[in-house]
């Protein structure tokens, strides 16, 4: 009966493709459908023993999140939890081409209220493309409520990613599906090329936070409002921040306002009694942790004793599967990328951090300067979507206000390559990857950074140099440091190829929307293929395996 439903709905779908004939069966966003009743269970686990979340009704659309060995998983409400597969049925929506032809373009936006949409490929055109214009609507199609448009200036692609950059899940409404449409101007005539059901209920992370259920002391709301540009900060008597969840606590996550505050975490259950402490972590400094609290905890205290503040804390339940669980960088990475400023990372070095990561590799990213807890957030959140799992170095070098790189060389003075020294020789990386010489557009920060690694690949491996490092984590020596934009023994990567970044997009459109993480930057510069500042273009800038034959992979000639 399903095979049966599923070739009818199918047929229908190509019926009114050829009708209309414009339209093509894309399975971009897939939505479940109830085949077989009215009371299809919804479980939180794919197991018949588990607890029960939820039911679907006949003719209810979900998203499906992943598909495991006869289930679906989807989004339910606040939660997510699976389905059985006999229960359901899978069909694509209709996507319009007008002469428009697209490459693999799939909308990722799922998401909360306030949320920005998210897509990634390309829509491709025979003429030069005016105007690109987007909009979301509620189902029915009524008024717009987000949109935006703006200029390809002739171009013959647009990333589906810049067609919906601005929209933006409405925050006054409580819709669960929207549709999207955006149309193209190309000949002087506007096309639409995209028509799908979007969802708003649950994001690439499939935990859902109980803070909006938690009680919190006044004196501590601000680490629960949502904005990381707000903090609560500990001082004279407001050393304390307690709250109190609505249900157990599985894991916290805490955001510090400054690394390695001094604190002290007590967790209790409902009654008060206390289940267990966690004190300061001695070893490497971390902005970001999470904690896996004791069961049966409901209630939890957090005495920091340093004067430090938190920026925002995270609650997930007992449900909740996944979490930003930053670890620090092991004593033996792959790879290091060492950028000078937070969104340096995804912006002149592309796909290098989710293409390497995607194929097993361990990379670090080391920030040498950070300017403010708000972009150290937004850092690790581009990391982490990025597939970083270890948690970002900050050498916290000064940022602002240096005119000139000869004086940024003053104000940085012996700090600033000590930093990339103690960085190569504690987690040993074999290829090191950063800055154009030149500095991109001739940023004094970039052209610094670019000639700190150059001088580090002989300093990492001399004894005589900082030799309290030295004697700490021994000497190291990088096999291969690539820069951008380097002239000589230059290799290109290719960052498009789908699959090779994370969730199965490409790297460069996986790093390109982890730049919509740093929300409060926009420049975007020329750096997609054949412009400017190619960001798949880099130079074997020092080798101690050699010059590269293939010259694809940074790791050639590496064991």
């Amino acid at each position: 009966m399903k095979r049966i439903l599923y070739a009818v709905l199918i047929a229908a779908a190509l019926f009114l493709t050829c009708a209309a004939g414009e339209a093509s069966l894309d399975s971009a966003l897939p939505v479940i459908v109830n085949a077989s009743g009215s009371d299809v269970r919804v479980y939180r686990r794919p197991d018949a023993g588990s607890t029960r979340i939820g039911n679907m009704n006949r003719g209810e659309k979900l998203p499906v999140m992943s598909e495991s060995e006869g289930w679906y998983l989807v989004p339910v409400g606040l939660n997510t939890g699976y389905v059985r597969a006999e229960d359901v049925i899978v069909c694509g929506s209709a996507q319009y081409t007008h002469g428009v032809s697209s490459d693999s373009v799939c909308i990722t936006g799922f998401g909360r209220p306030g949320d920005y949409l998210k897509a990634s490929g390309w829509f491709l055109s025979e003429s030069p493309i005016g105007c690109v214009r987007s909009e979301l609507c509620s189902l029915d199609g009524g008024e717009a409520l987000s949109s935006y448009s703006f200029d390809a200036k002739g171009a013959d692609r647009v990333r589906a990613a810049d067609a919906v950059r601005q929209l933006r899940f409405p925050r006054e409404r409580s819709l669960s599906y929207y549709k999207l449409s955006i149309w193209l101007t190309s000949g002087g005539i506007e096309k639409r090329v995209l028509t799908q059901t979007v969802c708003a209920q649950a994001g690439f992370r499939a935990a859902a936070s109980i803070n909006e259920r938690t009680r919190v002391n006044t004196n501590g709301r601000e680490a629960f409002d949502g904005s990381f540009v707000t903090h609560w900060y500990s001082a004279g008597n407001h050393d304390t921040l307690t709250f109190s969840a609505a249900e157990p606590i599985s894991h916290m996550t805490v955001s510090w306002l400054t690394a390695s505050p001094e604190f002290v975490i007590t967790y209790l259950d409902a009654d008060g009694n206390t289940l267990g402490t966690e004190t300061t972590d001695t070893g490497t400094p971390l902005y970001r942790c999470t904690y896996s609290v004791p069961a049966h905890t409901e209630k939890v205290t957090i005495y920091v004793q340093s004067g430090s503040g938190i920026t925002e804390i995270s609650l997930y339940g007992l449900s909740d599967t996944e979490y930003q669980d930053f670890r620090p960088l092991p004593e033996k990475t792959d790879m290091l990328v060492f950028s000078a400023h937070p969104d340096d990372e995804v912006l002149w070095f592309g796909g290098v951090i989710p293409y390497y990561v995607n194929a097993g590799r361990t990379v670090g990213v080391v920030y040498m300067t950070s300017a403010s807890w708000v972009r150290r957030t937004e850092a690790l959140n581009a990391c982490y979507y990025n597939g970083v799992k270890y948690h970002p170095v900050f050498c916290d070098l000064k940022d602002r206000g240096i005119p000139s790189y000869e004086e940024t060389k003053q104000v940085w003075g012996d700090e600033g390559l000590l930093c990339v020294v103690r960085a190569i020789r504690r987690y040993k990386p074999e290829v090191v990857v950063s800055h154009d010489l030149e500095g991109e557009y001739g940023h004094n920060q970039h052209r610094l950074t670019a000639a700190l690694m150059r001088e580090a690949m002989s300093a990492a491996a001399d004894p005589l140099y900082d030799p309290e490092s030295a004697e700490q984590y021994g000497i190291w020596q990088v096999k291969k440091l690539y820069l951008h934009l380097y002239p000589e023994n230059r290799i290109v990567m290719n960052w498009y190829a789908p699959g090779s970044g994370m969730r199965g997009l490409s790297a460069i459109d996986t790093a390109y929307l982890a730049f919509d993480c740093y929300s409060t930057q926009s420049a975007r510069w020329n750096m997609d293929m054949g412009k400017t500042y190619y960001n798949a273009l880099f130079g074997l800038a020092y080798t101690a395996v050699g010059a590269d034959e293939l010259r694809n992979d940074m790791f050639e000639n590496i064991n």
